[in-house]
C-alpha cells in the first residue's frame, strides 16, 4: 500500500534530503510537501488517461437549455478532472463552469479522467512520476540546486518513455500525443514534457 507520505518521501530521497514521517511534521519538508501535494496530484491525474482513474457516469440532465449552441446541459461529476469524450465518441461537447456538459444528445454516457485520492490504487508509473514532479517542483525551496533540477527534469524525459511503452501495451493501441498546453495550463512543474492518450 502507498501513501502521500511515501511518494513524498520518494521525491525527497531524490532530492537527497532526510525522510518525513507524515506530511503533517512542523519541519519545511514535511510543510512544503503538504502544500503542493495535492496541487501536483491532481495535475499530473488529468495530464494523462491512466487507465487506474478512468471512470463512466450517466450523467443527470440540467433544467433549462443552453442559451445557444446546444440543445442539453447536463451536470458533471463532482470527481471530474478532465472530460474524455461522450456516448460513441465522436459527439460534440463543451465543458462549461467546471460544472456542466454542453451537448445535443438527448442521453449522454461520460468517460472521464477521476480525481483519485486513495494512493493504493495508483500505478506504480504514476507514483514514480508523481514523485518526480515533487522533487522537481520542490528542489529549488530545499536545495538551491540549479544542476539538480536540470538532471532530475532530465531523468523524468527518461521515464516517460518507458510510461509511453507500458501505456501502449496494455488495452488498445491508443495514439499518444504531446499536450504542452495542459502541462502548462495546470501546473506542469518542467513545463514542456506532457502528453495525453487518444482515447
Amino acid at each position: 500500500m502507498s501513501s502521500s507520505t511515501e511518494i513524498c518521501n520518494s521525491a525527497l530521497i531524490k532530492l537527497g534530503q532526510e525522510r518525513i514521517s507524515s506530511l503533517s511534521e512542523s519541519n519545511k519538508r514535511a510543510r512544503l510537501c503538504n502544500e503542493q501535494y495535492s496541487k501536483l496530484r491532481d495535475s499530473r491525474l488529468q495530464s494523462h488517461y491512466w487507465n487506474f482513474a478512468m471512470a463512466r457516469a450517466q450523467l443527470s440532465l440540467v433544467s433549462g437549455s443552453p442559451e445557444f449552441g446546444f440543445d442539453y446541459r447536463y451536470q458533471l461529476p463532482t470527481d471530474c478532472l478532465k472530460a474524455v469524450h461522450l456516448n460513441d465518441k465522436t459527439a460534440r461537447f463543451k465543458v462549461e463552469e467546471n460544472a456542466y456538459v454542453h451537448t445535443n444528445l438527448v442521453e449522454a454516457e461520460l468517460l472521464y479522467v477521476k480525481k483519485i485520492t486513495d494512493e493504493s490504487k495508483y500505478s506504480p508509473m504514476f507514483r514514480e512520476l508523481l514523485a518526480y514532479d515533487i522533487a522537481i517542483d520542490l528542489c529549488t525551496a530545499l536545495t538551491q540546486k540549479r544542476t539538480l533540477k536540470q538532471d532530475l527534469i532530465a531523468e523524468r524525459k527518461e521515464f516517460l518513455r518507458d510510461v509511453r511503452s507500458a501505456d501502449g501495451q496494455e488495452g488498445t493501441n491508443d495514439q499518444l500525443m504531446s499536450d504542452t498546453w495542459l502541462e502548462s495550463r495546470w501546473g506542469d512543474p518542467t513545463g514542456d514534457y506532457g502528453y495525453e492518450d487518444g482515447i
